[in-house]
């Protein structure tokens, strides 16, 4: 205690530096670089924890890559339009093609409505009015191709133009197929062997292949089922071809309707008819007779082309004995049906198929060799029937008129036997059936020849040696 009373009541003296009193931080008294700033309550006295900004990374923008397109055609469309749409569409197609063909791609893996000129079709998109398709090439996923096509539709006008010069095809754009599978070259030839040979299963068929040399037509085993796969798509495109994409199904009144749109007097009177447009194809499928009958289970189909019925008329023309051939395959399918045909022989020592016939197996017989050959002669005569047409390069219509020309064909059609729908066959030739033998007496009035090897068991001596090589 101070012993100078005055200075117990005199008040303290002011510190020169006030501090003003602050409430403590919730970072654990730790303090700041100016411990007397003063503190806002919204900034720490909130009820939100405390939370550190996060520095944002600067975003990169992405390069943008134009991609320039040169025009390599021009046309007019529209009410100025100089020809028509379909015959413009076919010329810009064929002008694709061209580009296509620079790189050696040929025939489409698989071929689409949509492509154009071996492009597959990829975005489309319009502004303002005018419409763009782009067109990628087949070989950008297996060879990394980058060639692209762009089609552009206006209302006056339409182009085709080509991804910048410098990426046009050239003969080294699609060397390098990094495919895991098949390659390209391997595809194309599995797709030649089945049009050549579309009965043939895929194992009978990569055999057959594999006695090439070359590399790209032998398949490793590791790629039988892609294999497979290729010979049921190369079927199936192959079918639809030839049924002019008319559907079978398993049913006896589909294959009835199949029958009676592809019958030849049918075809040949749609031919002669001015106002159809049909014309006969030299090749094309056409039935001459058919048999369906649902109660008995019973299916016969005659099948031939104006190829195969002029065959007779080649043979009349030669000037050679007239020898008709017939014989019977079994089990030609999985079903019980086998394979009746008829054929001419020609020099030097050919068979050309007349018809062939799908008939129930184990039904080879006298009456069945006379109803197919009945069906036959009827369609045969009706050959010299069908009208040439005004077209002057027509094959059909021309072959047809070459064999109507010579001497001993025009003999023949004059006669009375082609009015009575009769051939003029001399010979007859067949295994040794007896069936046979009697359809030749009986109808054709001749005696059938024999077949030595038959005769002889030389046939079975032959597939005995080709089954052990």
């Amino acid at each position: 205690m101070s012993s100078r009373p005055w200075e117990e009541s005199a008040p303290d003296p002011e510190t020169p530096n006030p501090v003003t009193p602050t409430k403590p931080q919730r970072n654990a008294g730790a303090g700041q670089d100016n411990p007397d700033a003063e503190i806002s309550e919204c900034q720490y006295d909130s009820d939100e924890p405390f939370r550190k900004k996060k520095k944002t990374p600067e975003t990169k923008k992405r390069e943008r890559h134009l991609i320039v397109y040169v025009p390599i055609k021009r046309w007019l469309t529209g009410d100025r339009a100089e020809m028509e749409e379909e015959e413009m569409m076919f010329d810009v197609a064929e002008e694709a093609r061209k580009e296509m063909l620079l790189s050696g791609f040929k025939k489409p893996i698989h071929s689409k409505p949509t492509d154009l000129g071996l492009w597959k079709k990829g975005q489309v998109h319009e502004s303002r009015g005018i419409t763009y398709t782009i067109y990628k090439c087949p070989m950008s996923g297996r060879a990394g191709c980058r060639c692209m096509l762009r089609l552009v539709m206006a209302k006056d006008a339409g182009y085709l133009e080509l991804q910048r010069s410098e990426l046009r095809h050239h003969a080294a754009s699609h060397a390098q197929d990094d495919s895991k599978k098949l390659k390209y070259e391997q595809m194309v030839a599995i797709r030649d062997a089945v049009v050549t040979a579309p009965q043939l299963s895929a194992a009978m068929l990569r055999r057959n292949m594999e006695m090439h040399e070359s590399p790209t037509k032998t398949i490793p085993a590791e790629h039988m089922r892609s294999f497979q796969h290729q010979v049921y798509r190369a079927r199936k495109k192959l079918v639809d071809k030839q049924l002019k994409g008319f559907t079978l199904d398993d049913s006896y009144g589909k294959l009835q309707e199949f029958a009676d749109l592809h019958l030849w007097s049918t075809l040949v009177r749609r031919h002669n008819d001015p106002e159809d447009d049909y014309h006969i194809g030299l090749h094309d499928f056409c039935v001459i007779g058919h048999q369906n009958e649902t109660a008995f289970d019973v299916l016969r189909m005659n099948m031939s082309s104006l190829w195969m019925l002029t065959h007779a008329f080649r043979a009349i023309k030669a000037g050679w004995v007239f020898q008709l051939n017939a014989d019977v395959t079994g089990k030609l399918c999985r079903k019980s049906v086998d394979l009746l045909s008829f054929s001419v022989t020609s020099i030097p020592k050919r068979n050309n198929t007349l018809c062939l016939c799908i008939i129930p197996t184990t039904t080879e017989s006298e009456q069945a060799y006379t109803v197919i050959y009945n069906e036959l002669r009827k369609a045969v005569c009706l050959v010299p029937s069908i009208k040439p047409c005004a077209d002057e390069d027509c094959v059909p219509c021309g072959i047809i008129a070459a064999l109507l020309a010579d001497a001993e064909v025009a003999a023949y059609v004059k006669s009375q036997k082609c009015k009575d729908c009769i051939l003029p066959v001399q010979t007859a030739m067949c295994d040794n059936f007896k069936g046979w033998g009697n359809f030749a007496e009986n109808v054709l009035g001749i005696k059938s020849n024999v077949c030595i090897n038959h005769a002889t068991g030389n046939v079975q001596f032959f597939c005995a040696v080709a089954c052990d090589r």
